[in-house]
């Protein structure tokens, strides 16, 4: 069985991120004969990460606050569509409908 989990440390220059694994170590007989654990710098993942999900953020509230009606689209099927949209086609759920489907 291999643990694994993420942890923090405080350095002068702020946070470090890490990633551990502890697996335990079997000798000949298959007997536990102890464990090695790997720890790996993960700050950089860390940060990209947070970074990503505040643009995200960012994003989803500009698409939910345009006056403008919004929709993403795959595989020609409505995924999201914003407020304004909802609005103009008086439709509370857009979502799962054909492009094709909608009027102009």
């Amino acid at each position: 069985m291999v643990a694994a989990w993420n942890y923090s440390l405080p350095y002068p220059d702020g946070l470090r991120w890490y990633s551990a694994r502890l697996s335990p170590r079997v000798n000949a007989e298959g007997e536990f004969d102890g464990a090695v654990q790997v720890s790996r710098d993960v700050t950089t993942r860390v940060a990209a990460e947070e970074a990503l999900a505040e643009r995200e953020a960012q994003l989803r509230a500009v698409f939910e606050a345009s006056p403008l009606g919004l929709f993403l689209v795959k595989k020609g099927v409505i995924i999201r569509a914003n407020t304004a949209l909802h609005r103009m086609y008086q439709e509370p759920i857009l979502e799962g409908v054909p492009l094709d489907r909608l009027s102009t």
